[in-house]
């Protein structure tokens, strides 16, 4: 499933679990993948550590992605119903940068 075309970002939005919680990132976007277009969502998370100066930088740890149209369902299994790879979500998502990789 390396073919994911990702056609149109709706949104995007950097968040954070409080106020010293783990830094994501969470896109809307329509893409074409497994030969349909759908609408998915894709968390990214980063470790926000300092650098050698004791500026904060923030690095891509994991990604996450999922159907919309399969959450408003309930659907959140694994393997056979709401599953996609991260890793090539992360590759697609990079290269279509949606996330704004300049604005972390």
């Amino acid at each position: 499933m390396s073919d994911i075309d990702i056609r149109e970002v709706l949104e995007m939005d950097h968040h954070r679990n409080g106020i010293c919680g783990e830094p994501f990132k969470v896109a809307v976007y329509s893409a074409k993948v497994e030969g349909r277009v759908r609408l998915m969502v894709t968390v990214r998370f980063y470790d926000d550590k300092p650098d050698a100066n004791g500026e904060s930088v923030l690095s891509v740890t994991r990604t996450c992605t999922f159907d919309v149209d399969s959450l408003k369902g309930g659907n959140v299994k694994f393997a056979m119903g709401n599953s996609w790879r991260g890793d090539q979500f992360a590759e697609a998502t990079r290269a279509a940068d949606i996330f704004k990789e300049d604005e972390a």
